[in-house]
């Protein structure tokens, strides 16, 4: 995963849980400007839930790993790299 280094940056997902379910989501860095980011997300009725995180300020080339939990269980854990707030 790719995120620019801006403010607002929306993450979308997909969880095996019950609609209406709240998951915990956290970002934290594991090279470059150290930082932790966290937030949570309803699920959908279709599974589907969305987020926002602040990147801006980050140093491109920061990588951090993103996990998604719930209930005290690890249901996503992706690596990820900040990108220039310019990027494409």
């Amino acid at each position: 995963m790719m995120v620019k280094a801006a403010p607002g940056i929306a993450l979308d997902g997909i969880a095996n849980v019950s609609p209406g379910s709240t998951l915990s989501i956290q970002a934290q860095s594991s090279s470059g400007t150290p930082f932790i980011k966290s937030t949570t997300a309803t699920v959908s009725q279709n599974g589907r839930f969305r987020t926002v995180l602040d990147f801006g300020g980050l140093s491109p080339g920061t990588e951090f790993t993103l996990t998604v939990r719930y209930n005290n269980s690890t249901l996503i854990e992706q690596s990820g790299v900040v990108l220039t707030s310019s990027h494409g």
